[in-house]
């Protein structure tokens, strides 16, 4: 083989090479593009599940502030239902003794 056959040949393995680089280039390309629509994505979900996780966090003080609130309304009805039933007992006492009053003045 001569000199300038061994030259075509090595530019041809060159031009070869090249176009393989440049496949290889335009594969890399198409995936990062890929990859980049992907992650673009990817954030914009992220993005949303943020958001709902907000709100459900806002959800959740709203739930506690109203359960903070019907404890305290519970508590206040179970006080005034103690209050309520002492005062029931006391008038019943007080009609016990006003039956008793109004009997022995029958009986009298």
């Amino acid at each position: 083989m001569d000199i300038l056959e061994q030259l075509e040949s090595k530019v041809l393995d060159a031009i070869y090479a090249l176009e393989t680089l440049r496949s290889e280039r335009d594969n890399l390309t198409k995936e990062l593009e890929e990859g980049c629509e992907e992650l673009a994505q990817l954030r914009m979900k992220l993005a949303d599940a943020d958001t709902q996780l907000f709100e459900a966090a806002e959800r959740l003080e709203h739930r506690d502030t109203a359960l903070t609130a019907l404890q305290q309304q519970l508590e206040s009805a179970k006080k005034d239902n103690v209050r309520l039933a002492h005062e029931k007992s006391e008038q019943d006492a007080k009609i016990a003794a006003l039956l008793e009053a109004i009997e022995q003045s029958v009986t009298a």
